[in-house]
């Protein structure tokens, strides 16, 4: 006894095919290269994850010294006074020109531990970059970091005379 449904629904049934082997392996060729791409990607970021470290330090070494030579008192290169013997005496800003530290140092010249693959060192110029004051009243500090991996990193700020 059949419906007027029954064979249609046989019909529908049995009209529909399956998936050939063909279209099986293409899709899997498509998996496959789309994964191998994003795990490559992933594996270079990765690897690459941690090399923004010794930038950061590098950075962090220079905004160190600058910040300290620009706390110390103004004095033109030309008319510096003796430099003292040691960093820890320095109280001029003329004192930092031409340092260079084989390993980063604090500023009572202590070394600073687990840098000892960096290098720093300290130019000062005469500027005239600040509009409205003279180029002897104002110098630029130019801090160069040498990372372990021979990447330099050069920070530069600019210190002008106190006026009374």
């Amino acid at each position: 006894m059949y419906t007027k449904q029954g064979p249609a629904i046989r019909e529908s049934i049995s009209s529909q095919q399956g998936v050939t082997l063909i279209e099986l392996v293409i899709a899997m060729v498509i998996i496959g290269i789309v994964a191998t791409t994003l795990l490559g990607a992933l594996g270079t970021m990765a690897n690459k994850s941690g090399d923004p470290l010794p930038r950061q330090q590098a950075i962090a070494i220079a905004e160190s010294y600058l910040a300290e030579i620009r706390l110390r008192s103004f004095e033109a290169v030309a008319a510096c006074t003796a430099k003292p013997a040691t960093r820890p005496l320095y109280h001029l800003t003329c004192h930092y020109d031409g340092l260079t530290d084989a390993r980063p140092k604090d500023q009572f010249g202590t070394d600073v531990p687990n840098l000892q693959n960096y290098a720093v060192s300290v130019n000062l110029f005469n500027s005239a970059t600040l509009p409205g004051i003279a180029g002897t009243d104002q110098q630029r500090i130019q801090v160069t970091v040498t990372t372990p991996d021979g990447e330099s990193f050069t920070l530069s700020g600019f210190r002008a005379r106190d006026w009374p």
